[in-house]
């Protein structure tokens, strides 16, 4: 009796854990597109209404996702790889150009950047759409079994 607790305990802990992976995935994709939708819209700001940043940015937060609106508001972890990240980091720390033309080059820089990014993300959780819940529960069962 106790053997199948223990295997539906694994089976389960499985599962979440395959959740979570799932999950992950869908909020770095979700990310992302925030940060596509942040790099149209902020050169639509440069070449036309000139709102400063601060102001940009907390009317870009009230449409954005959790993630993004906490990367904007100061916590600065990143739902992407270190490499990703760090690419995030350099964006935003370049837009303190000087003129508004460095601004816009470096803008059209980033989004031919993280158009790349998001592609590969993109094909990635495609691919990948419900192995990580399968993988997750498969692993349960098989460790649920060596307990028995």
């Amino acid at each position: 009796m106790t053997g199948i607790l223990v295997l539906i305990c694994c089976i389960l802990c499985g599962f979440c854990v395959g959740l979570f992976l799932q999950r992950r995935q869908t909020e770095q994709v979700a990310f992302l597109t925030d940060l596509t939708n942040y790099l149209s819209l902020l050169r639509v700001n440069v070449d036309g209404k000139r709102l400063p940043l601060p102001q940009f940015d907390s009317q870009f937060c009230q449409r954005a996702g959790e993630s993004f609106k906490q990367y904007l508001c100061g916590n600065k972890s990143v739902p992407l790889s270190a490499t990703d990240g760090k690419i995030v980091a350099s964006f935003f720390d370049g837009l303190k150009c000087n003129t508004g033309a460095e601004l816009v080059r470096h803008i059209e820089y980033y989004q031919q950047v993280f158009a790349q990014v998001s592609a590969r993300y993109l094909q990635n959780a495609e691919k990948q759409r419900g192995m990580y819940i399968k993988l997750g529960v498969l692993l349960g069962a098989m460790i649920g079994v060596l307990f028995v």
